[in-house]
């Protein structure tokens, strides 16, 4: 049983989908069930290719056993131990049992029996992929180094947004992410985000486009006749949520001020409601804790400009005394009572400003028109309570109608809608398309993968057909297809 017991640490999976490390051979107590354990978890097809094969044969004698140990322990150009996740020992076999042992040969020498696979950093992920079936979906934590980028595929930040950086991808740092979007990409690529381990966004045509009528409205003061809202619509999955987070980096990075906001986590977010202190006829509701959260969150991204902001409106807040917008949102951040005073204010104030353009970047923002899923009406005197609507909640109250008028005078708006609502609530104008990719954007994806080690075997030009045919070039669906090479 040597053989097998060369493998006993290697990472692969239960029958129950579950990342395991197989057990130590010495914890069996008979021959019978080690083979019957080998069998269930361990197939030669499941070894990755940088162990020898040659172990599985049989051995004939002690001398060809020695052979094959001292041969095979010994990896020529890998300088890195992987230690999987859960095994701690680390300790050389020096005192094995003789079923460990069974020959003797670790009694009197320094060889030891390596807690991993010795490999090189840079196929750490693919190494760990090669272990288990190819029907099983990565954890995030098997994923340590993502394999190197070839430089005709990064874009630099001056060239990404433009002709030059379409079907290229643009690297975020983690100092970036937490700088221009502290609030986080999107749900529907942070999956793909730690499996790669990288912040990179593909450049698409529908970006450059937004972000060249943003540039057309700032250059001419915003004026009525050149700025117009935007609303990004599309499939379910083809990628709108990631082109407005994308065009929300690209604004900050400008130098705007940005309000970005998901309506659904709006709409269903915070854990209680307030009665309104500004809105009382009809009465609204407060959402004390989501609003000091986002506060927190924008107050991050936008510091420095705001302390450059003086109020102009008289602010209306008990046991306030500041005199720059940094003041008041710093206020709102940690008052929970009047955290929605301040998002109102915030809003006037960034309204009238003429010092910095203004983004109202709102995602899901047809979700704004739509009862809300978490809240009943707190002054309902019926036993079942009838759910709020949207726009009876103070927040989002604040920010209904931009679509049509942003009401800004340095600024404007582009939302992306939804496909959990229907859209016909809401008056559609000015709408974007946001398309599947195409059969270029599909190869540079396909491409990317593969070299970041997220693809097991590379693809052939029949398999990519197929999964561009079968997904009709849906980011989200080849994304999740692609999981199954």
């Amino acid at each position: 049983h040597y053989p097998l017991r060369r493998q006993r640490q290697m990472c692969i999976r239960d029958r129950d989908n579950s990342p395991r490390v197989m057990q130590d051979i010495s914890t069996f107590d008979d021959d019978s069930a080690l083979t019957k354990h080998t069998k269930d978890f361990l197939q030669p097809e499941d070894i990755t290719p940088h162990v020898n094969h040659a172990l599985y044969e049989e051995i004939e004698d002690d001398e060809e056993l020695e052979e094959l140990m001292n041969e095979d322990l010994d990896y020529p150009g890998f300088d890195t131990v992987r230690y999987i996740p859960g095994d701690g020992s680390g300790d050389a076999q020096t005192n094995a049992s003789p079923l460990l042992d069974p020959y003797g040969l670790l009694k009197n020498q320094d060889t030891i029996l390596p807690d991993a696979l010795e490999v090189p950093v840079e196929h750490y992920y693919k190494l760990m992929q090669e272990f288990v079936p190819e029907r099983m979906e990565s954890k995030p934590h098997e994923v340590v180094v993502e394999g190197s980028m070839e430089e005709k595929d990064i874009a630099s930040y001056k060239k990404a947004f433009s002709s030059q950086g379409l079907n290229k991808y643009l690297s975020l740092s983690e100092t970036e992410m937490s700088r221009y979007l502290p609030e986080g990409l999107p749900e529907s690529i942070k999956k793909e985000i730690e499996a790669t381990q990288k912040h990179n966004i593909l450049i698409r045509p529908v970006m450059i486009e937004i972000i060249e009528k943003l540039n057309i409205a700032k250059q001419n003061f915003f004026s009525i006749k050149h700025t117009r809202p935007i609303l990004i619509d599309g499939y379910k999955g083809v990628g709108k949520s990631v082109t407005l987070a994308s065009v929300v980096y690209w604004a900050r990075k400008q130098g705007w001020i940005v309000i970005y906001i998901t309506g659904y986590r709006w709409v269903n977010g915070g854990l209680f409601l307030d009665k309104s202190r500004l809105f009382t006829n009809p009465v609204k509701w407060d959402q004390p804790k989501l609003a000091m959260e986002w506060l927190s969150i924008f107050l991050e991204a936008h510091q420095e400009q705001l302390k450059n902001i003086p109020l102009k409106s008289s602010i209306d807040i008990p046991n306030f005394r500041g005199s720059t917008l940094f003041e008041l949102v710093e206020f709102g951040s940690v008052t929970g009572r009047y955290a929605c005073d301040v998002v109102f204010y915030l809003k006037n104030e960034l309204a009238i400003q003429s010092q910095y353009p203004v983004l109202i970047a709102i995602d899901d923002y047809n979700c704004m028109y739509y009862p809300t899923h978490s809240f009943g009406n707190p002054d309902s005197e019926k036993y079942r309570r009838e759910q709020l609507m949207s726009n009876q909640l103070t927040l989002t109250h604040i920010w209904l109608d931009f679509h049509k008028d942003p009401k800004m005078a340095t600024g404007t708006f582009v939302g992306a809608l939804t496909s959990r609502v229907p859209k016909k609530q809401m008056e559609l104008v000015n709408l974007v398309n946001c398309p599947a990719y195409t059969k270029q954007e599909f190869e540079t994806v396909i491409d990317y993968y593969s070299r970041t080690n997220w693809l097991r075997q590379p693809l052939s030009t029949d398999s990519r057909d197929y999964i561009f045919q079968v997904t009709s070039g849906f980011g989200r669906d080849v994304w999740n297809f692609v999981k199954i090479y």
